[in-house]
Protein backbone atom coordinates (compact mmCIF):
# COMPACT_ATOMS: atom_id res chain seq x y z
CA UNK A 1 0.00 0.00 0.00
CA UNK A 2 1.45 3.84 -1.08
CA UNK A 3 -0.26 6.80 0.38
CA UNK A 4 -0.02 10.10 -1.18
CA UNK A 5 -2.24 12.61 -0.06
CA UNK A 6 -0.21 15.97 1.02
CA UNK A 7 -1.70 17.82 3.80
CA UNK A 8 -4.34 20.43 2.80
CA UNK A 9 -4.32 24.61 2.87
CA UNK A 10 -7.28 25.04 5.23
CA UNK A 11 -7.34 28.18 3.94
CA UNK A 12 -7.43 26.83 -0.34
CA UNK A 13 -10.41 24.71 1.10
CA UNK A 14 -12.21 27.57 2.74
CA UNK A 15 -12.00 29.64 -0.68
CA UNK A 16 -13.38 26.51 -3.00
CA UNK A 17 -16.90 26.19 -3.90
CA UNK A 18 -19.03 25.40 -1.54
CA UNK A 19 -21.24 21.72 -2.08
CA UNK A 20 -24.97 23.04 -1.86
CA UNK A 21 -27.67 19.99 -1.93
CA UNK A 22 -31.23 20.34 -1.41
CA UNK A 23 -33.02 19.59 2.57
CA UNK A 24 -34.60 16.27 2.43
CA UNK A 25 -32.76 14.69 -0.62
CA UNK A 26 -30.07 12.52 1.66
CA UNK A 27 -31.15 8.71 2.48
CA UNK A 28 -31.00 7.76 5.79
CA UNK A 29 -29.56 4.82 4.48
CA UNK A 30 -27.84 3.79 1.21
CA UNK A 31 -27.27 0.37 -0.16
CA UNK A 32 -25.21 -0.19 -3.42
CA UNK A 33 -24.49 -3.96 -3.20
CA UNK A 34 -26.32 -4.60 -5.86
CA UNK A 35 -24.18 -2.77 -8.34
CA UNK A 36 -20.99 -4.75 -9.33
CA UNK A 37 -18.67 -1.33 -9.11
CA UNK A 38 -15.24 -2.45 -7.93
CA UNK A 39 -12.78 0.46 -7.33
CA UNK A 40 -9.49 -0.30 -9.72
CA UNK A 41 -5.63 0.15 -7.94
CA UNK A 42 -4.62 2.47 -10.80
CA UNK A 43 -0.51 1.71 -9.35
CA UNK A 44 -1.50 3.11 -5.92
CA UNK A 45 0.72 -0.16 -4.44
CA UNK A 46 3.13 0.49 -6.11
CA UNK A 47 3.13 4.69 -6.05
CA UNK A 48 1.23 7.78 -4.22
CA UNK A 49 -1.24 8.27 -7.09
CA UNK A 50 -4.57 7.67 -4.29
CA UNK A 51 -5.29 10.98 -5.29
CA UNK A 52 -5.90 10.27 -8.95
CA UNK A 53 -6.54 6.90 -8.06
CA UNK A 54 -9.68 7.46 -6.06
CA UNK A 55 -11.07 10.78 -8.59
CA UNK A 56 -10.95 7.77 -11.68
CA UNK A 57 -12.32 5.63 -9.51
CA UNK A 58 -15.48 8.19 -8.43
CA UNK A 59 -16.13 8.18 -12.31
CA UNK A 60 -16.36 4.81 -12.83
CA UNK A 61 -18.66 4.87 -9.61
CA UNK A 62 -21.11 7.71 -11.24
CA UNK A 63 -21.37 6.32 -14.49
CA UNK A 64 -22.09 2.66 -13.12
CA UNK A 65 -25.07 5.07 -11.15
CA UNK A 66 -26.30 6.95 -14.08
CA UNK A 67 -25.57 4.20 -17.04
CA UNK A 68 -25.56 0.96 -15.58
CA UNK A 69 -22.21 0.38 -17.05
CA UNK A 70 -18.42 0.71 -15.92
CA UNK A 71 -16.43 3.99 -17.29
CA UNK A 72 -13.57 2.84 -19.89
CA UNK A 73 -10.07 3.50 -18.15
CA UNK A 74 -6.98 2.89 -19.05
CA UNK A 75 -4.27 2.50 -15.83
CA UNK A 76 -0.95 3.90 -17.93
CA UNK A 77 -3.20 7.03 -18.74
CA UNK A 78 -4.23 7.40 -15.59
CA UNK A 79 -0.55 7.20 -13.65
CA UNK A 80 0.84 9.57 -16.87
CA UNK A 81 -1.72 12.40 -15.83
CA UNK A 82 -0.62 11.89 -11.67
CA UNK A 83 2.84 12.27 -13.14
CA UNK A 84 2.13 15.33 -15.12
CA UNK A 85 -0.18 16.89 -12.58
CA UNK A 86 3.02 16.01 -10.24
CA UNK A 87 5.44 17.70 -12.69
CA UNK A 88 7.68 14.47 -12.42
CA UNK A 89 8.61 12.58 -15.52
CA UNK A 90 6.92 9.56 -15.88
CA UNK A 91 8.72 6.78 -14.99
CA UNK A 92 9.02 4.14 -11.95
CA UNK A 93 12.03 6.06 -10.16
CA UNK A 94 10.32 8.98 -9.93
CA UNK A 95 6.54 7.65 -9.63
CA UNK A 96 8.01 5.87 -6.67
CA UNK A 97 9.61 8.83 -5.36
CA UNK A 98 7.06 10.75 -5.65
CA UNK A 99 4.98 11.65 -2.14
CA UNK A 100 2.21 12.57 -3.93
CA UNK A 101 -0.38 15.48 -4.22
CA UNK A 102 -2.53 17.89 -2.76
CA UNK A 103 -6.26 16.70 -3.79
CA UNK A 104 -6.80 20.70 -4.26
CA UNK A 105 -4.26 20.63 -6.96
CA UNK A 106 -5.85 17.40 -8.24
CA UNK A 107 -8.81 19.32 -8.58
CA UNK A 108 -6.93 22.35 -10.26
CA UNK A 109 -4.93 20.49 -12.82
CA UNK A 110 -8.64 18.55 -13.57
CA UNK A 111 -10.23 21.35 -13.94
CA UNK A 112 -7.93 23.44 -16.07
CA UNK A 113 -6.48 20.49 -18.07
CA UNK A 114 -8.68 17.54 -18.00
CA UNK A 115 -7.77 13.85 -16.64
CA UNK A 116 -6.94 11.43 -19.77
CA UNK A 117 -8.47 8.18 -18.18
CA UNK A 118 -7.88 6.20 -21.45
CA UNK A 119 -11.52 6.87 -22.55
CA UNK A 120 -10.47 8.99 -25.72
CA UNK A 121 -12.11 12.11 -24.16
CA UNK A 122 -10.92 14.44 -21.61
CA UNK A 123 -12.71 14.18 -18.27
CA UNK A 124 -13.01 17.57 -16.30
CA UNK A 125 -14.97 17.54 -12.98
CA UNK A 126 -17.15 20.15 -11.40
CA UNK A 127 -16.17 19.75 -7.53
CA UNK A 128 -17.18 21.53 -4.60
CA UNK A 129 -16.30 21.74 -0.79
CA UNK A 130 -17.91 19.61 1.63
CA UNK A 131 -17.69 20.64 5.81
CA UNK A 132 -16.03 17.00 6.71
CA UNK A 133 -18.10 17.66 10.12
CA UNK A 134 -21.31 18.19 7.57
CA UNK A 135 -22.76 14.47 7.57
CA UNK A 136 -25.67 15.10 6.06
CA UNK A 137 -23.57 16.72 3.31
CA UNK A 138 -21.21 14.10 3.38
CA UNK A 139 -23.74 11.94 2.83
CA UNK A 140 -25.12 13.34 -0.04
CA UNK A 141 -21.38 13.53 -1.93
CA UNK A 142 -21.61 9.79 -1.32
CA UNK A 143 -24.45 9.68 -2.72
CA UNK A 144 -24.13 11.04 -5.93
CA UNK A 145 -20.94 8.99 -6.50
CA UNK A 146 -18.37 11.51 -6.26
CA UNK A 147 -17.93 11.68 -2.16
CA UNK A 148 -13.85 12.29 -2.24
CA UNK A 149 -12.29 11.87 0.80
CA UNK A 150 -8.99 12.94 2.50
CA UNK A 151 -8.10 11.32 5.63
CA UNK A 152 -5.30 11.20 7.87
CA UNK A 153 -4.35 7.59 9.18
CA UNK A 154 -2.41 6.32 12.13
CA UNK A 155 -0.84 3.17 12.22
CA UNK A 156 -3.29 1.17 13.18
CA UNK A 157 -5.42 2.45 11.04
CA UNK A 158 -2.90 1.24 8.46
CA UNK A 159 -3.16 -2.02 10.03
CA UNK A 160 -6.85 -2.44 9.83
CA UNK A 161 -6.73 -1.41 5.65
CA UNK A 162 -4.12 -4.15 5.26
CA UNK A 163 -5.86 -6.76 7.52
CA UNK A 164 -9.28 -6.01 6.24
CA UNK A 165 -10.39 -5.25 9.84
CA UNK A 166 -13.47 -2.20 10.43
CA UNK A 167 -12.15 1.11 10.66
CA UNK A 168 -13.70 2.61 13.62
CA UNK A 169 -13.41 4.75 16.91
CA UNK A 170 -11.06 7.92 17.25
CA UNK A 171 -7.72 8.12 16.87
CA UNK A 172 -4.65 6.22 18.57
CA UNK A 173 -1.55 7.60 17.85
CA UNK A 174 -0.12 9.97 15.84
CA UNK A 175 -0.99 10.80 11.93
CA UNK A 176 1.61 8.74 9.72
CA UNK A 177 0.14 9.17 6.06
CA UNK A 178 -2.33 11.10 4.02
CA UNK A 179 -4.75 9.05 2.07
CA UNK A 180 -7.35 10.10 -0.63
CA UNK A 181 -10.43 7.68 -1.05
CA UNK A 182 -13.98 7.56 -2.53
CA UNK A 183 -17.18 6.76 -0.27
CA UNK A 184 -19.65 4.17 -1.43
CA UNK A 185 -22.66 3.60 0.36
CA UNK A 186 -23.44 3.50 4.35
CA UNK A 187 -25.62 1.36 6.79
CA UNK A 188 -27.41 4.49 8.46
CA UNK A 189 -26.18 8.20 9.29
CA UNK A 190 -25.59 6.97 13.64
CA UNK A 191 -22.09 7.14 14.84
CA UNK A 192 -21.83 3.25 14.86
CA UNK A 193 -23.60 3.10 11.39
CA UNK A 194 -20.44 1.82 8.62
CA UNK A 195 -19.81 3.52 5.50
CA UNK A 196 -18.09 1.43 2.48
CA UNK A 197 -15.04 3.40 1.47
CA UNK A 198 -13.66 2.63 -1.84
CA UNK A 199 -9.87 2.41 -1.69
CA UNK A 200 -7.24 0.40 -3.46
CA UNK A 201 -8.74 -2.43 -5.03
CA UNK A 202 -11.96 -3.12 -2.27
CA UNK A 203 -14.17 -1.60 -0.12
CA UNK A 204 -12.99 -0.93 3.71
CA UNK A 205 -15.74 -0.53 6.30
CA UNK A 206 -15.92 2.38 8.87
CA UNK A 207 -18.06 3.77 10.91
CA UNK A 208 -19.33 7.94 11.17
CA UNK A 209 -17.25 7.88 14.53
CA UNK A 210 -14.03 6.90 12.47
CA UNK A 211 -14.78 8.97 9.27
CA UNK A 212 -15.55 12.09 11.04
CA UNK A 213 -12.31 11.81 13.18
CA UNK A 214 -10.05 11.08 10.21
CA UNK A 215 -11.49 13.25 7.67
CA UNK A 216 -9.22 16.76 6.90
CA UNK A 217 -10.98 17.50 3.36
CA UNK A 218 -13.71 16.59 1.42
CA UNK A 219 -15.06 17.26 -2.05
CA UNK A 220 -17.76 16.12 -4.29
CA UNK A 221 -16.66 15.61 -8.15
CA UNK A 222 -19.46 15.80 -10.64
CA UNK A 223 -18.47 14.26 -13.87
CA UNK A 224 -21.29 14.71 -15.96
Amino acid sequence: MRFGRLPHFPTRVAQAQVHVYAAGTVPRSLDRSAIPFRPKLFKNDLYGDCTFASATNSRRAQNWLRNGTDWVTDEAHVVASFAACAGIPNNDAALQSSPGLRMLDVIDYAQGRGIDMGNQTIEVPVASSVQPTDRIGMAHAIGTGGGWIGVNLTQADIDALQNGAPLSGVPVGPTVAGHALMGWDYTGLRDTDTVRLATYDFFADADWAWLASRTMEAYCLDWS
